[in-house]
């Protein structure tokens, strides 16, 4: 396993104006930033107006932005993106190129950044246990989840049309590997 399961975040609009107002702000002036590309991802500036409609429905004034798919990769690694944006993640088949992507202070993909958070993932990456290993990122995943480092707000499912004829299984990976096929 490449993953520790984490409890999600439930969906509960009563509860993020609860949260919001705990944190001295109220929905209605709060005025966000929604960068989105346009075409990387099947239907990425409609889940965003999609995801901005969403916010709106408790009072948050959302603005989507749509950028061209370099510009807005740019704008990610640059940190001049606006308050929210999307970016899709892959699969990996170890927890490092995820976890050391995102939250380390010179993570290319992403703002957040804790120095004792920083200070485990390198104590983690040395390690070549793969039981310790995996319990290590295990529970930086766990102390991630807990500070909403990030906020997962959909999935993308893949989706593949076969011939029945065709012998073929997805891979965790979303690699094409024809050789992996046959017909029967």
């Amino acid at each position: 396993a490449d993953h520790a399961e984490t409890k999600e975040y439930d969906y509960d609009p009563d509860l993020a104006v609860k949260l919001i107002k705990e944190a001295g702000y109220s929905p209605e002036e709060l005025k966000l930033t929604l960068d989105t590309p346009s075409g990387r991802y099947p239907m990425d500036s409609h889940i965003a107006q999609a995801i901005a409609s969403q916010l709106q429905s408790i009072g948050i004034n959302v603005e989507v932005r749509v950028n061209e798919w370099g510009q807005h990769l740019e704008k990610i690694q640059k940190r001049e993106t606006g308050d929210m944006y999307i970016l899709g993640w892959g699969p990996a088949f170890d927890a490092q190129s995820t976890i050391e992507n995102l939250f380390t202070l010179e993570a290319p993909y992403s703002s957040f950044y804790q120095e004792d958070i920083e200070k485990k993932i390198k104590e983690t990456n040395q390690l070549f246990d793969q039981e310790a290993r995996y319990a290590g990122y295990a529970e930086l995943q766990q102390q991630l989840v807990d500070q909403a480092a990030w906020v997962p707000l959909w999935q993308q499912a893949d989706l593949y049309a076969v011939k029945s004829s065709l012998n073929f299984s997805p891979r965790v990976d979303e690699k094409m590997n024809v050789f992996e096929m046959s017909w029967n």
